[in-house]
């Protein structure tokens, strides 16, 4: 007879188990969540509110002599070198991240460039510098960014990333050892 009614009563506990704070009622708001893999040591990263991506023109950025002895005079540990062009009277910001997607990197820094004339200018070896310096491995992404309220300071939730031929203008994410860049001193 016990074993009759201990039956019944394990499948009550495992429906009752399975019902228990759940998910929202029908009044409450769901929420979004991220997992993070625990098999990773670098913090977890959050998407920051930016506004969507805005045509910014004939618009490129390219890492500058990416390999070889040309980056290893012109990069350093707090900067890389980025090639771009920019169209004329557009002020827009290349923006260093680390990670892979502008929405939830880290911003290590950015280069304002403000071109007052009607014509396009392209620039090669022009350095990003960052916040701090780096050290090891980081993938880095550069991203353009347009100014859209003209102040020259860069705000990742007012300042939206460039469109450029229905892309977006970045460098492709890119894996570095940042202690290859380290200046030297001569004694």
């Amino acid at each position: 007879m016990a074993s009759r009614l201990a039956l019944p009563v394990l499948l009550v506990l495992v429906v009752l188990a399975g019902c228990v704070g759940v998910g929202p009622t029908g009044d409450e708001p769901a929420t979004e969540t991220t997992e993070v893999s625990q098999a990773t040591t670098e913090a977890p990263q959050t998407t920051v509110e930016t506004p969507p991506p805005t045509d910014c023109g004939d618009l490129w950025v390219s890492f500058y002599a990416v390999g070889g002895d040309v980056q290893d005079r012109t990069w350093s540990p707090d900067a890389v070198s980025i090639g771009y062009t920019v169209p004329g009277n557009a002020s827009v910001f290349f923006v260093a991240y680390e990670g892979t997607s502008h929405e939830n990197g880290t911003v290590l820094g950015a280069r304002h460039v403000q071109h007052d004339t009607g014509y396009p200018v392209t620039a090669d070896g022009a350095r990003v510098s960052f916040d701090s310096a780096l050290s090891g491995d980081h993938t880095v992404r550069v991203v353009a960014h347009t100014d859209a309220d003209g102040d020259g300071e860069f705000d990742r939730t007012e300042d939206p990333a460039c469109l450029s031929d229905g892309s977006l203008a970045q460098t492709e994410a890119e894996t570095f050892d940042f202690d290859d860049f380290a200046e030297t001193t001569e004694e």
